[in-house]
């Protein structure tokens, strides 16, 4: 390229012309700059948005996680056992209670079909049906190391939010315990009903027992000894004062009222009935062996002296009488500060209690021996309740029998 000759009217052109360039640079290069300002600024409001977002998202997943472990705490916290299944029979979740009730290990996940292999539901669940409806209450029997249970379980389907099925919800509750109260209501009921019925009978069986009695005197005193009806009259009379006995027993147990309560050193109260038990001799039973092993302290307890003395006399009685060959007859005592309970043990190395009549022996009426009323253990129950206490017993036939008599300490 040739260049203008200075002065030439091509010169001056070529510079208008680089003047124009050079004008049209610096506009091209402010409105660079403007836009890489506005540019930048941008980058910059967009990484505050950015970063908003962020804390935005972190708050939302700290608040979705405080949730979660909310809901986790509620499943786990809820006494009911809950389990949940994919449409595989596949546990997917699993809370504490259902773990306990399933005597499950804290990791063990079964498969679904360890709840319901006995279950016609399962054969249901097999077919697979979209339309089977769930949700029918079954009670069932689980049997654990620390017993048996009576649980009763629900199976449901499970949805999502449009409304699909995506798996199952297997609740299980314990209702052993809620079995165990309806027995002793329809127990309690059936006693109050034997009751009322045995004071009835009790109370019309003792006007007649009278004029018996008296009519009987009369023949003894007019009959001679030597004469061979008065030990036959003799056995009328023993006749009718073992009925009486019988009766009053009866009127004892049925009658009402409250105890009178008074402060009682447990201790001496417990020797006091070693002591009479040792003594005693009306059972014609062998050695029996007398273990007192009571504490030290002082047990501050409140009771009727004389029922409890009554309650626990006929524990002894029943323990030296299951002990015919002789035996071993321990009374012990020990305390429970964080219940508030004071426990009275009399055990025996005797015959024992069968499995089958461990239920019974404090049903009134019940005995297995040939003579007694079967009253013993019954009235020993009612004085125990209404000391707002608790009785029970444990047994191996042939090793011995253990009474726990649980008391509320003052």
């Amino acid at each position: 390229m040739e260049l203008p000759v200075p002065g030439s009217p091509d010169e001056a052109l070529t510079v208008e012309r680089l003047v124009e360039l050079f004008r049209d640079f610096s506009e091209q290069s402010t409105s660079l700059r403007s836009a890489y300002s506005d540019l930048e600024q941008r980058v910059v409001d967009l990484s505050a948005e950015l970063a908003k977002k962020d804390r935005e998202i972190y708050t939302g997943y700290n608040n979705l996680w405080e949730f979660q472990t909310y809901l986790d705490s509620i499943l786990e916290s809820l006494p009911i056992g809950l389990v949940v299944f994919d449409l595989q029979w596949q546990v997917t979740r699993i809370n504490r209670t259902a773990r306990e009730i399933l005597n499950l290990a804290p990791e063990e996940l079964p498969t679904g079909t360890v709840f319901l292999d006995q279950e016609p539901l399962m054969t249901l669940l097999d077919e697979r049906n979209e339309n089977t409806e769930l949700g029918v209450p079954m009670e069932r029997v689980i049997e654990r190391p620390q017993g048996s249970i009576v649980v009763r379980q629900i199976v449901s389907w499970l949805y999502n939010r449009s409304h699909e099925r995506i798996g199952l919800l297997l609740s299980l509750e314990d209702l052993t315990a809620v079995h165990e109260l309806e027995r002793r209501i329809d127990e309690q009921k059936t006693l109050v009903a034997l009751g009322e019925m045995a004071a009835h009978v009790a109370h019309e069986l003792r006007n007649p027992l009278f004029g018996i009695c008296g009519f009987a005197q009369i023949l003894l005193e007019e009959t001679p000894e030597t004469d061979q009806r008065y030990r036959l009259v003799q056995k009328i009379n023993e006749g009718v004062d073992s009925l009486n006995r019988i009766a009053t027993t009866l009127l004892n147990y049925t009658r009402s009222g409250e105890p009178t309560f008074e402060r009682t050193d447990l201790q001496s109260l417990l020797t006091d009935i070693s002591e009479w038990t040792r003594t005693d001799k009306t059972d014609r039973t062998s050695q029996i062996n007398i273990i007192l092993d009571l504490p030290q302290e002082n047990i501050p307890v409140k009771l009727d002296k004389e029922l409890m003395r009554e309650a626990l006399l006929n524990i002894a009685k029943n323990a030296k009488q299951a002990m015919p060959k002789g035996g071993t007859l321990q009374f012990g005592m020990k305390w429970d500060l964080l219940k508030n309970r004071v426990m009275i043990i009399i055990s025996d190395t005797g015959v024992g209690i069968s499995p089958e009549n461990l239920d019974k022996i404090f049903n009134p009426f019940f005995t297995t021996r040939s003579t007694g009323t079967g009253l013993g253990l019954a009235v020993v129950h009612k004085i125990i309740r209404l000391h707002r206490g608790n009785v029970t017993v444990d047994s191996q036939v042939g090793s011995g029998t253990k009474f726990t008599v649980e008391l509320p300490i003052v």
